[in-house]
């Protein structure tokens, strides 16, 4: 009998599967924005402004994990336009802070991007058609380049057929 109890529950759960899928969507999306809005609200987010232009500004933008983690984070600003500094070269010594910065300005955009606040004093995201990052490359004797090149080459290749704002990290 309690057999035949749980195939009568499988199967009405089976069912209404499609219907419990969408509610366990829209839960899922609802506390996603009211984590968001908590954030937002506790570490002092602000509005970012979106624009049709292809500009991305931020001023004194943080690295919205990090400095949850630091007691100590200094705030960053950003800016890239179209007509020039597209493409920016992060130099520095091991350990300063280069891949945060990268990463923290990646993060800022997508969150404007995705409708919410951003960690920064102000922000102002434009047109982006990607966000890319790099994994370490690796010298190899057979391609003939050095790793520093092979990093110019992906970076090129991605300013010429993507239009984007492109950063740089340059390890020393």
């Amino acid at each position: 009998m309690e057999t035949a109890v749980m195939t009568q529950l499988q199967n009405a759960v089976l069912e209404r599967s499609t219907s419990l899928y969408q509610v366990l969507d829209l839960t899922a999306e609802l506390d996603c924005l009211m984590a968001m809005s908590s954030a937002s609200q506790e570490y002092s987010y602000t509005s970012p402004k979106l624009g049709r232009h292809r500009k991305i500004s931020i001023t004194q933008g943080r690295h919205p994990l990090l400095e949850l983690c630091s007691p100590v984070f200094v705030a960053n600003s950003f800016q890239s336009f179209e007509s020039k500094g597209r493409i920016k070269i992060i130099t520095g010594p091991n350990s300063s802070g280069k891949s945060i910065f990268l990463k923290q300005v990646g993060l800022i955009v997508f969150m404007a991007l995705i409708g919410s606040d951003v960690p920064a004093k102000e922000a102002e995201v434009g047109l982006v058609d990607g966000i890319f990052t790099r994994m370490q490359s690796r010298e190899s004797v057979s391609v003939g380049l050095s790793t520093f090149m092979i990093d110019l080459n992906q970076v090129r290749h991605r300013c010429i057929f993507n239009h984007t704002h492109m950063l740089l990290y340059v390890g020393v």
